[in-house]
């Protein structure tokens, strides 16, 4: 009979071996999953934190556990490869930390996530804009907000790749293949939002994709399909007769610091003077909050919802024109902002050098000039200044320095010394554009049938309902722009009684993507669209609910 093998000494000492190499795989395992949380988790607390200082709300969570997971993913699965799953790890945390430093950053400064309108900025930017920005919006917070979404993750980094690989075989393959159906699972499964969405680096990319879309349909506008548009919208004009159209597009400009419509500082003291002259509309806001989207819907008309838009230059084309686009600012490519480039003529007067910077009295000699090259035909003059954009103390010369303390001012920390300066610059820059206006009316005074719209592009919050200054993209005062309305004796006595009319209408509500069928308007010209009631001069005008760029303004 045979007798049973004995269990030897070794035979024992081999099974133990196996269950604590087990036992020290699933700790391994564990702690390593552990610190490939903790290091992803870091890269989010800085922004997370900051967004729940501004909004305590739900959104945080899902962009936290969204993006964690989403790297973590990613480490897991090429930490297996070496020295190479290291670089790659390396490049994750590089860029996750700049999107962490460029999220929290926003936040700070726009007290929202990032968005198409943010991407436009950037998009519209050069050397000099940069320069203004950090002396302008560098804080301290902003400081410590970047350093510590680079240097908090740095810290779990160094150990994470200091952990030897614990992974080996199939127990490897098998651990990420749990981890991916984990992940598609909760990204992808049947949840109320996916959470992907909520992903920073998704929601980056969401906002250039809504962007480039915007750039693209006004880039699509070609001749062929202006020309469909035209025929598809008949253009006719029922009077005729030389006339001079000038639209002073101003910069930054919020309605509220202007003293003819309540600011009780004297920041408009020359067209205050002309108060009777002007047809001055209190209630208009931007179409948006940022130069780029704010000028590509004020020079289009929307001809129908979802159907067709025609470019404000072409329509005046149509019907005679001669157009001009006049800028102290910086002449972007037809790539940027074709719409400008459609203009007959387009003139820079501050060249393509980044080093120089002129302020906006060097338009009235330009003026001056195209004026006397007329011969008589009829002109529409886009006249693009520099206004109020930051730097503010760069946009006036020293003899406008009016304001210098805190009188007159409304801002809730107006006594703070760093507020009434800025306050005051932004204040006097106003004051300068008040001076521009007036010098421009004073030689349209001499061209018969003349006529003048002043508008901005978008308004500004400074200091007036947040302790911050510059755009803002969630406050009535950064839709809030002056709208008025200067027209000559000759052209009042030719256009007889609409004009009786349009001094009746000053009040309506209206948003500046109505600029076109305004001067339609104005010129007597008649667009077959239903759109025409967004014009606050139109006799078929209907209240709408105004949004801008997402944001609900009326409420």
């Amino acid at each position: 009979m045979k007798q049973p093998r004995r269990r030897k000494e070794s035979d024992v000492s081999v099974s133990y071996k196996i269950i604590d190499n087990n036992s020290s795989f699933f700790l391994y395992f564990s702690i390593f999953l552990v610190l490939c949380f903790i290091f992803v988790l870091s890269l989010w607390i800085v922004p997370t934190v900051i967004w729940f200082s501004y909004f305590p709300v739900w959104l945080p969570w899902k962009t936290l556990l969204s993006g964690s997971i989403g790297l973590l993913l990613l480490v897991l699965s090429f930490i297996l490869m070496g020295k190479v799953g290291r670089w790659f790890i390396i490049g994750c945390y590089l860029l996750y930390a700049f999107v962490a430093s460029v999220y929290a950053v926003h936040i700070i400064l726009y007290s929202m996530p990032i968005s198409s309108i943010s991407i436009a900025a950037v998009y519209q930017t050069n050397i000099l804009e940069i320069m203004d920005f950090l002396k302008s919006y560098v804080s301290w917070k902003i400081v410590v907000a970047v350093m510590a979404c680079w240097i908090i993750p740095i810290l779990f980094l160094r150990h994470l790749l200091s952990v030897e690989r614990p992974l080996h075989g199939r127990k490897a393959g098998f651990a990420v293949c749990l981890l991916i159906l984990t992940v598609v699972a909760l990204t992808i499964g049947k949840t109320p939002q996916k959470m992907w969405k909520y992903n920073p680096v998704y929601q980056i990319y969401e906002a250039y994709s809504q962007f480039m879309d915007k750039i693209n349909a006004v880039a699509s506008l070609t001749p062929e399909a202006i020309e469909k548009v035209l025929k598809a919208y008949p253009v006719t004009v029922r009077r005729r007769g030389p006339v001079t159209l000038v639209v002073v597009m101003g910069e930054s400009a919020a309605r509220g610091h202007h003293g003819y419509y309540g600011y009780p500082r004297q920041t408009t003291p020359l067209m205050e003077a002309r108060r009777k002259e002007l047809l001055v509309f209190t209630d208009m806001i931007s179409a948006a909050p940022n130069t780029l989207e704010a000028h590509t819907k004020s020079l289009l008309l929307p001809l129908e919802e979802k159907d067709a838009e025609l470019p404000l230059m072409k329509l005046l084309n149509t019907i005679g024109m001669h157009t001009w686009w006049i800028t102290t600012q910086y002449v972007y490519d037809a790539t940027c902002s074709p719409l400008p480039f459609l203009a007959d003529e387009v003139v820079g007067l501050n060249g393509s050098n980044d080093k120089i910077q002129y302020l906006d009295d060097i338009i009235l000699p330009k003026l001056a000039e195209v004026l006397r090259r007329s011969d008589g035909r009829s002109q529409a003059i886009f006249l693009n200044i520099m206004g109020s954009h930051v730097m503010y103390k760069d946009r006036y010369p020293n003899q406008f320095a009016q304001f210098t303390n805190a009188e007159g001012m409304t801002s809730p920390w107006s006594e703070l010394p760093d507020v009434q300066t800025i306050v005051n610059q932004y204040d006097n820059s106003i004051l300068y554009t008040d001076f521009i206006l007036e010098q421009i009316i004073r030689q349209l005074e001499k061209v018969p049938n003349s006529v003048l719209i002043y508008l901005s592009d978008h308004g500004q919050d400074v200091f007036d309902v947040e302790r911050r200054f510059g755009h803002t993209l969630n406050q009535n005062c950064g839709f809030e722009i002056p709208f008025f309305l200067w027209m000559s004796p000759s052209f009042v006595k030719w256009r007889g009684e609409e004009v009786e009319f349009w001094k009746k209408c000053t009040a309506r509500p209206a948003m500046s993507d109505c600029l076109g069928f305004f001067i339609a308007d104005i010129l007597d010209i008649q667009v077959a669209s239903t759109n025409r009631k967004l014009s606050p001069l139109s006799q078929d005008w209907t209240p709408q609910v105004r949004v801008a760029s997402g944001y609900v303004y009326d409420r």
